[in-house]
């Protein structure tokens, strides 16, 4: 005979429904005002090297037991020389390595959720690049002067669209194509969501 009861579960409130064998169900109640574990990353001035490619990326490790909801990444660019980036958002199946990576710590949006499982990561030079599984959105950003800054914004789950998943083992990348010029200063700002992986 299932049973139900209700839980607090990756910060929203759900019914588990145990159907036997010890294994539960969660449906999510209304998340009209989202309590998901929620974490904000920040890179302020990263430097562009001559020819960009990628120069972030949002990992969830393989065997990692959530998946990382990406709901929006946010750029500012600043050049003393007008520079102009073609921005990609790509799904890599393998990490990049190398390029002189730098871990991009955690914002908690509440002190109590669960250490975050993404591992953030900014690239002061050119990566050796995973496998691409895909090319997502894309714009064009200028880095300008401090009078005229630029900013582009990607954004889901404002309509009711599926934000950006990423499943244990994908990389989301941003990535400029291999064209632009060198010394631009590029703010970066993501926010993501994480859940437990339905067992």
């Amino acid at each position: 005979m299932p049973k139900a009861f209700p839980v607090l579960r990756d910060g929203i409130r759900q019914l588990a429904v145990t159907l036997g064998l010890g294994k539960n169900y969660y449906i999510p109640a209304a998340d009209n005002e989202p309590e998901r574990c929620t974490y904000g990353y920040g890179v302020l001035g990263l430097v562009t090297v001559a020819s960009p490619t990628d120069i972030l990326q949002i990992a969830n490790p393989t065997g990692s037991n959530r998946i990382i909801r990406v709901k929006g990444i946010v750029i500012n660019g600043l050049n003393g020389t007008t520079s102009n980036y073609g921005v990609r958002l790509l799904r890599r199946t393998t990490a990049n390595t190398g390029g002189t990576p730098t871990v991009v710590v955690g914002f908690y949006h509440d002190s109590t959720d669960p250490a975050p499982v993404a591992v953030v990561t900014a690239f002061a030079a050119n990566p050796n690049l995973g496998n691409t599984d895909g090319t997502g959105h894309v714009g064009r950003l200028v880095a300008a002067n401090a009078s005229n800054l630029d900013r582009m914004a990607f954004q889901w789950g404002w309509q009711n669209d599926k934000v950006i998943i990423l499943q244990p083992g994908e990389t989301l990348a941003i990535n400029l194509g291999g064209a632009g010029n060198a010394g631009s200063n590029l703010d970066i700002d993501i926010e993501t969501c994480e859940e437990h992986i339905q067992s």
